[in-house]
């Protein structure tokens, strides 16, 4: 994979993001793990979503972790199954699209493994547990 220059986001792009980050947050939509490792989908009737988060590198032959650029995209695949590209951002340009794509991400990660919501669950069951009789 080689770095692209990132070009800022299309309003209407950003509204889109925004929207799916709430939906998700609100529980009114459900990202599924994709076979990729740090992949994430999300299908709806008019389209399907697909969220990655791709580790890349400044040199290919120096892999050391301060060379690792970490880059978010998010596709979007319409009915005929046609890639249309959303989003595209990385950390070596900090911005607030790359700031509301990283949240997109923790989203739909929470909301695919649920992490957040089975610590609560086990809190609340340990609670239970230390309640004197």
């Amino acid at each position: 994979i080689s770095i692209k220059k990132q070009i800022d986001m299309e309003q209407k792009h950003i509204d889109l993001i925004r929207r799916l980050i709430q939906s998700t947050k609100n529980k009114k939509i459900e990202w599924q793990k994709s076979s990729a490792k740090w992949q994430y989908r999300l299908e709806l009737n008019a389209a399907t979503f697909v969220v990655d988060r791709i580790y890349d590198y400044d040199d290919p032959y120096n892999q050391s972790p301060e060379n690792t650029i970490t880059c978010y995209s998010l596709n979007m695949y319409n009915g005929d199954n046609t890639e249309i590209r959303i989003a595209y951002v990385t950390d070596a340009d900090f911005t607030s699209d790359y700031q509301l794509m990283e949240e997109l991400y923790q989203e739909a990660e929470e909301s695919c493994i649920r992490e957040n919501e089975t610590i609560n669950k086990v809190i609340d069951e340990l609670d239970k547990l230390d309640l004197p009789y």
